[in-house]
């Protein structure tokens, strides 16, 4: 639900289904494409996923916006990702040939400098699912239109050109998309520790619902996004799961209800456990991570929240 663009300009992103159609195509992308990935290749940060029809007005320029796509889930369903363990060592397009060779899926796109991948699925497919491949490969300079490639059609011709990839230049560029995403580093191009991102830490219920913007000002320590950061990796670590759901991290102080959440001193996170983790499980580990000050629990939706000391 949210974006780099809904966390910096404040945009609306109102979940609409009025026949739950978007809500099984969301459901599908995780259970048959997310879940499997997470699985085999450990944790991964999603900077873009759901938008309303409204939201992609307002910020889609690749495409008709008003038209069905995968991002708005009346097409299928999209989400962008960073499987972080595997772009610490390997080429995002390398990692994108594993999963076409393995894994189900409508769409999958790689984007120049950039460490995430588009991964979309669709119903419709199930049986037969379309495998359109393509990749945006860097060409050596900055914010120069990349190299279109699109996979072939034939899935034995697909595994060899991955299988016989060269790449001339070092896919991270300058170190963020240079061209794809309006060639500025944006809250997923900046690192918070080694399983997570700023922006896993940025949304907000209220802040996506109501429309305003959510973005730390210079006065909020970035240490604190590192140590929000450690605890992260480590209850990912110390429970042996490759995600958590943060659900409510960093709130501008403009508008939060829980002056906790501003991180004036102190992080705050509220974190949802897989539905195979017990909630006490998740709330011993943090109590013994020796990061945090206090730890509560939601009985009603398994939340848990926690506060840095």
């Amino acid at each position: 639900m949210g974006c780099n663009s809904v966390y910096v300009k404040g945009y609306k992103n109102h979940f609409q289904d009025p026949d739950g159609s978007k809500f099984l195509e969301g459901k599908h992308l995780c259970e048959t494409l997310l879940e499997p990935i997470l699985a085999d290749f450990g944790p991964l940060s999603i900077s873009y996923g759901y938008i309303s029809p409204a939201l992609s007005e307002q910020i889609v320029t690749y495409q008709d916006p008003k038209m069905p796509s995968y991002h708005r889930w009346d097409k299928g369903a999209a989400a962008d990702i960073c499987v972080h363990a595997w772009v610490k060592h390997s080429p995002p397009v390398l990692l994108a040939h594993k999963i076409d060779e393995n894994y189900a899926y409508s769409r999958l796109i790689t984007y120049s400098e950039s460490p995430f991948l588009c991964v979309s699925t669709q119903i419709s497919e199930e049986n037969r699912p379309r495998k359109a491949f393509y990749e945006n490969r860097f060409q050596g300079k900055s914010k120069i239109k990349p190299l279109f490639i699109k996979k072939s059609a034939n899935a034995a011709k697909r595994v060899a050109e991955g299988q016989n990839l060269r790449l001339e230049h070092d896919w991270r560029g300058a170190g963020y998309p240079t061209y794809h995403g309006g060639g500025t580093r944006q809250w997923h191009h900046r690192r918070a520790s080694k399983y997570s991102l700023i922006s896993d830490y940025l949304y907000s219920d209220y802040a996506v619902a109501t429309g305003v913007p959510n973005i730390p000002s210079s006065r909020i320590s970035k240490e604190l996004f590192a140590q929000a950061g450690e605890l992260y990796d480590f209850l990912l670590k110390e429970l042996g799961v490759p995600r958590i759901s943060i659900v409510r991290g960093f709130e501008s102080f403009r508008f939060n209800d829980y002056p906790a959440f501003s991180w004036e001193q102190h992080f705050a996170l509220q974190l949802t456990p897989p539905e195979y983790l017990e909630v006490e499980a998740l709330i011993e580990a943090a109590k013994a991570s020796g990061l945090v000050a206090a730890v509560g629990r939601d009985n009603r939706t398994k939340h848990v929240t926690v506060l840095g000391r």
